[in-house]
Parts: structure tokens; C-alpha cells; sequence
């Protein structure tokens, strides 16, 4: 087959999915991050420093500082043994991640003759386009996955929304090495071919299954609850441990498959703190975690600070959705909505509810492509009501879209406070690019005492 042939026959959702990808590249070469290429620094460090160990200095030391165009940046904080030993809280998923683009930012810094250090230009930019690159393949798999459903037209548009109305984009352009991007697409292939093996069941299906969770559960163990996905998510809703068990075992290959997944995911991070801190498993995050007994549940859906619903309004459509796609199917958006509630309810359950230095709940990410489903159900409703209703709708489609890019531009422009906002600042910046010099006073001190307060 001739490559004209094969461009033929890309689905013409793909394609535009293609085009976004590239207007959002295009963007983000204009963007201040990418001109001064300090984007491996923060969370982003410590989830990238196993790999400039492994490959450029031959052991696995905890760095904390880079010298990057000739300024020092100090990297994530190692955490300590109680014997005084350092080692990476972050778990390796990420690193795993980023190795493709590791590899190619080291061919590039060799071509344009770059220090290969694991900091310089290069490399800073591979990262950048790990997270852009995760955003679009986690897009195609969802178009894929609400094609199932409905229309390309209905699968299109809800993609446009997840995109541009959602802070998928700042996290996929502006901070695109956080691990959000890497979990909406991982989310979103493991939805994608959990459906596709029940349907109907094969090797590859089973291990992409496998290998997705495994690497969700690295990234971010509190993704492990992505396992329940290929147990509900199907056409039956049924309750599949035993089919996988059974498929699971019914030859050594499936065996043979699943243990050698399992072993090449997670048995480096076994042995990482094994040679670090002594122990074969270690909770690597010492005094963080979660307090089950006081939820932030609702600041983290509703709150000026963090507020999922507040920083991203679009998702409010799910809701009603979830009645919608129910005509369609009366078990699925029963497993969606108890899914979310699980998932919401250990996010919000951790100790930094508001996940430091973020825009909007930027942990809610990585479940996207699953509450994309009932928004489609809503968006089907809205094209095929009423013209007067579906104007209504549409123009609601587009009044969201523009306020998340505006208030993505406020946040880049630090209008919108990175951790500190408040009903009265938020309020005080809506609808502003530019503010006084007394109102850059009032919400600086708002936030100083905001942040002293914590």
C-alpha cells in the first residue's frame, strides 16, 4: 500500500484531532516556556531525574541542582531515610514516559552539539513535547472511545470541549511535562481496549490493559484505581474479574504476558528502593498523605482556590449527561458516576487537596477521558433538540471555551494566583488582563495573607 493510499484512509476525526495537535504546536513555540527552557524543574525534576541518572551519570544519586544556560536551578527536594540516605519520593512512571523523548533530545543535543547533560536546550524541549504528544494521543483514543456511541460529529465536538474548555490544554501546551497529560492518555487507551476485549477478546487487548494500569499505578498510585475500568467499563456492565481471571490463565502465553508486564514495570521501582532506602517496598512520601477522615471534597469541587467546578464550568454538563447516555445504556453511567465518586473522594483526601501550585484541579485530569462520555451524551441531546435550544447550547459551548482561555492566559500572566485565590480576588481579576497598581496591591496582600494563613 502507497503512503497516498494510507493517508486516505486516516479517519477524517483523527485528522482533525492532527490539526489541532499542530495549531497547538505552533503555539506553544510562541510561548514563554518554551523560549526560556526551564520546564524540567518542581514535580517535573523529580519525575525526570531517574533517567539523567540511569543513562548520563551511571548511578542513581539524588541530584538537586542544574546549571541551565548558565543559571544554578535548584530541582525537587530529595527526601531522607531516618539513616540520613536520599532518595526520589517520586515514583519512576513518569521516567518511563519521558524515555522516548529522553532518547531524542540526546541524538538532537549531539547533532547540535549541546552539552548532553540531561538540562540543556534539548532536553528541556523533549519534555515539553512528551506532554503535547501524550494530549493528542489521549485525544485520539477518545474520540475512538465515544465513536463507540454516537456520531463523529458528537465525538468531535466533545473532544473540542475537552480540549479547549478544560485546563487539559494549559497542561498540555504551557506545563505539558506534569504527569496529567501521560494519565488522560493512558486513561484513555485503557477505556479504549477494555471495551475492545470484552467485545472481543485478544492478546494485545489484554496486555495493553495490563501494561496501562501498571504504568497509571506508577505514575500515580492513587491511579490504581483505574483497575476497576476494564472490570465495569463494557457493554454488559458486568462485574468481569472472573472473564479477565479466566482469560488470564486459559494459556502460558497470557501467564508468560502478564508476569513479564508486570515485572518490567514495576520490579526497577522495587529495586530503586531496595538499593536507596533498604526496603524492597517503601512509602516514599514519609509525612504526606491522605486523611480519609476529612474529605476536601467539596472546596475541591467548589472552592475559589481550587474549585474543579469553579476553574473548569464545562464539567458541569456531565451531570445531566449521565441521565442522557442512561437512555442509552442503563449500566454504564452508573459505573462512571460511582467511579467518579471513588476517585474524587481519595484525591480530595489528600493532604494538599489544592495540589500546590496549579490551575484550577488539575488532578481531575487524568479521569477525563471516562467523564467525556456522558458530556458527549450531552452534546448529542444538544444537536438533536430544538433549534432554539440547541443555539442555547451552542452558544453555552462557546462561552465556556472562551473562558478557559482567557482565564489560561490570566494564569500564565499570574492574574490568577497559583495557589492562593479567594472569592474576593477572583472576582477582583475577572475579566482582566491588566490590573492597576492598587489592584495589584489589594490581591498581592489578599494572597500574602492567604498564604501565611495555611
Amino acid at each position: 500500500m502507497t503512503l497516498l493510499n494510507r493517508i486516505k484512509q486516516i479517519p477524517t476525526g483523527d485528522i482533525y484531532i492532527y490539526l489541532l495537535g499542530l495549531f497547538m504546536l505552533v503555539n506553544m513555540k510562541m510561548e514563554y516556556r518554551w523560549q526560556d527552557h526551564f520546564i524540567i524543574r518542581h514535580d517535573v525534576s523529580g519525575y525526570y531525574n531517574y533517567l539523567p541518572g540511569a543513562f548520563l551519570r551511571n548511578n542513581l544519586y539524588y541530584e538537586n541542582h542544574a546549571d541551565i544556560q548558565g543559571k544554578e536551578i535548584h530541582l525537587a527536594e530529595p527526601n531522607k531515610t531516618p539513616d540520613g540516605r536520599l532518595y526520589n519520593k517520586y515514583t519512576m512512571g513518569m521516567a518511563y514516559m519521558y524515555t522516548p523523548f529522553f532518547m531524542g533530545s540526546v541524538v538532537c543535543a549531539k547533532i547540535s552539539g549541546h552539552k548532553i547533560d540531561g538540562y540543556t536546550v534539548p532536553f528541556q524541549i523533549g519534555i515539553l513535547l512528551s506532554g503535547w504528544f501524550y494530549m493528542i494521543l489521549g485525544l485520539l483514543y477518545t474520540r475512538r472511545i465515544l465513536h463507540f456511541f454516537y456520531s463523529e460529529q458528537v465525538a468531535l465536538l466533545t473532544v473540542t470541549l475537552v480540549t479547549f474548555a478544560t485546563n487539559l490544554l494549559y497542561y498540555g501546551t504551557y506545563e505539558a511535562g506534569m504527569t496529567h497529560t501521560a494519565d488522560f492518555a493512558l486513561f484513555a487507551a485503557l477505556i479504549y481496549y477494555s471495551w475492545k476485549h470484552w467485545l472481543v477478546p485478544k492478546k494485545r487487548y489484554f496486555a495493553a490493559i495490563i501494561l496501562t494500569v501498571s504504568l497509571l499505578t506508577l505514575i500515580r498510585p492513587v491511579n490504581g484505581l483505574a483497575v476497576l475500568i476494564p472490570l465495569f467499563f463494557n457493554s454488559e456492565g458486568k462485574f468481569a474479574l472472573k472473564k479477565y481471571l479466566q482469560y488470564a490463565i486459559s494459556s502460558k502465553i497470557n501467564i508468560a504476558l502478564t508476569a513479564l508486564i508486570l515485572f518490567l514495570v514495576f520490579f526497577p521501582q522495587l529495586l530503586y528502593w531496595k538499593m536507596g532506602t533498604g526496603h524492597w517496598i517503601y512509602y516514599s512520601y514519609q509525612n504526606e498523605g491522605f486523611n480519609f477522615s476529612k474529605p476536601e471534597i467539596m472546596n475541591g469541587l467548589f472552592s475559589y482556590r481550587k474549585g474543579w467546578f469553579v476553574y473548569t464550568p464545562v464539567w458541569i454538563l456531565f451531570i445531566p449527561g449521565l441521565f442522557f447516555l442512561y437512555r442509552k445504556n442503563k449500566k454504564l453511567p452508573v459505573f462512571i458516576f460511582g467511579f467518579f465518586l471513588v476517585y474524587i473522594f481519595f484525591v480530595f483526601s489528600w493532604w494538599s487537596w489544592y495540589y500546590g501550585g496549579s490551575f484550577g484541579s488539575r488532578a481531575m485530569i487524568d479521569i477525563y477521558p471516562l467523564l467525556a462520555l456522558p458530556l458527549a451524551a450531552f452534546v448529542n441531546w444538544a444537536i438533536n433538540t430544538k433549534l432554539p435550544v440547541k443555539i442555547a447550547a451552542g452558544v453555552l459551548f462557546v462561552c465556556f471555551i472562551q473562558l478557559n482561555l482567557f482565564q489560561t492566559e490570566q494564569y500564565k500572566y499570574g492574574l490568577i494566583h497559583w495557589s492562593q485565590m479567594d472569592k474576593d480576588t477572583y472576582w477582583k481579576v475577572w475579566g482582566k488582563m491588566k490590573l492597576t497598581e492598587e489592584e495589584w496591591k489589594y490581591v498581592g496582600d489578599k494572597w500574602k495573607t492567604n498564604y501565611n494563613g495555611i
